[in-house]
């Protein structure tokens, strides 16, 4: 079997699920080729080792130091999988990957995982709760749900969570086209001890800035305790008039967090959430890979969505699809001129 080829470690998982997709063998090599530490990674280990699981009959062939990775996928998923991951990334990492192929079974899959609630290097996990699976509801898969439950005394292994996707209501070609305008605004503070921002520092963060003066604000506070783990995350979820959600996080293990600490992190946060909003998108940054997944699904239909601008990651798997699969992403200019629209031709 003639295999595509591709180079490094970046877009990984990306690689691995449009191979899954389009059941094509592919090969990646110099995979962190001028790396002190050469070669693939623990974390990447486990998922190769969850692909395994879900999708048997799948083969992986890696070379003596790492580098070079070989991979033909499975025909068809599991329906129920468990699955533990160690303390290299969070859970969230693992959950995208499943909810990039949950499509993939049409009469729906049961996932169990255990590992590392947060990471720096991740999303949190409430951002995938509350961004990417209502996106997954809209757009076909409206049953889908997750339950949580926490482990109080490991340092590596403090969650689980079940992610349950049943039957694919709707495979049909979606139109996102109207951002609307910022109504609601969540802010979810995440921690395993009792340091978090001040009340007071976030309230008179908000009340600086003139964008959330007509914003519905809510507040919610999830202490998750663990004498064994530390950490502290903040996320932000947003909905607007036409019911668009965008979502930005921060994360950290660090103690004895002061104000100013707080502060940096608040400015840091809100910036890029407000960055989101302001390109004029439906989407944020960190789910454009997800709906790209669900337009190449429906490949046969022409589905439409509207983005502020293209991260690079999202350039990087339009260049891979096309290598892969021929398959060229449409993008034009929306009539105001400040997103874009995309579509496959």
């Amino acid at each position: 079997m003639r295999l595509s080829v591709f180079e490094g470690h970046f877009c990984f998982r990306e690689r691995l699920v449009v191979s899954i997709l389009f059941k094509k063998g592919i090969k990646i090599k110099k995979i962190r080729f001028n790396s002190y530490y050469q070669g693939i990674r623990n974390f990447e280990i486990q998922l190769i080792s969850l692909i395994d699981k879900i999708i048997p009959g799948s083969i992986f062939k890696i070379n003596e130091n790492g580098t070079t990775l070989k991979f033909y996928p499975g025909n068809f998923l599991r329906e129920k999988v468990i699955h533990q991951v160690g303390k290299f990334r969070s859970l969230s990492y693992y959950l995208e990957f499943i909810l990039y192929i949950s499509h993939l079974r049409p009469e729906g899959i049961e996932i169990k995982l255990s590992g590392l609630r947060s990471s720096t290097f991740d999303v949190s996990l409430e951002s995938i709760l509350y961004v990417t699976i209502p996106l997954q509801r809209k757009l076909g898969g409206r049953d889908t749900r997750v339950k949580i439950f926490s482990n109080s005394f490991s340092s590596t292994r403090n969650t689980e969570l079940v992610l349950i996707c049943p039957k694919i209501s709707s495979q049909e070609a979606f139109q996102i086209l109207e951002p609307g305008i910022l109504k609601k605004l969540r802010i979810i503070f995440s921690h395993s001890s009792v340091t978090i921002p001040p009340r007071e520092l976030t309230s008179r963060f908000l009340e600086k800035n003139p964008l959330l003066s007509e914003v519905d604000l809510s507040f919610f506070n999830f202490k998750i305790p663990n004498k064994n783990f530390k950490f502290h995350s903040i996320t932000l979820i947003g909905e607007t008039s036409t019911g668009c959600i965008f979502g930005n996080d921060f994360s950290t293990y660090k103690k004895n967090l002061d104000s100013v600490y707080w502060k940096n992190i608040l400015n840091q946060t809100f910036l890029s959430f407000f960055e989101d909003l302001k390109t004029g998108g439906c989407v944020d940054n960190r789910n454009q890979i997800f709906l790209w997944l669900k337009i190449l699904n429906r490949k046969k239909q022409t589905s439409r969505l509207r983005i502020g601008k293209l991260t690079l990651s999202s350039i990087l798997f339009f260049r891979d699809v096309k290598k892969l699969t021929g398959i060229v992403f449409k993008i034009h200019s929306s009539t105001d001129r400040k997103s874009l629209i995309l579509k496959i031709c």
